[in-house]
């Protein structure tokens, strides 16, 4: 049996690892978006920026690395938001 001191280094190690595993794969992550771009996926929405009463701007995630688009200029949500229905007149009915 080990010692009890023996077992403590043990666990540490193990939650090092873990912890070095989970930032490698973030930085391999980080590099992928940077190099070919994020994979956006849809994560919900938020108020619209323009505040037009009835509607709402998507708000995206990146699935790689975790990062949020709320609408930044370039971004999917953004483009969503450059041509807005609600800028010229529609009253929200099909």
């Amino acid at each position: 049996m080990k010692p009890e001191w023996l077992a403590y280094l043990d666990e540490v190690k193990k939650g090092w690892q873990r912890r070095l595993s989970r930032k490698v794969a973030a930085l391999a992550a980080d590099f992928a978006c940077r190099a070919i771009g994020h994979d956006w996926i849809l994560d919900g929405g938020r108020a619209c920026p323009k505040s037009h009463e009835g509607c709402s701007q998507t708000v995206y995630r990146c699935r790689r690395c975790g990062e949020y688009d709320y609408g930044y200029e370039g971004g999917p949500a953004h483009k969503d938001c450059v041509v807005c229905p609600w800028d010229n007149g529609w009253d929200g009915r099909p």
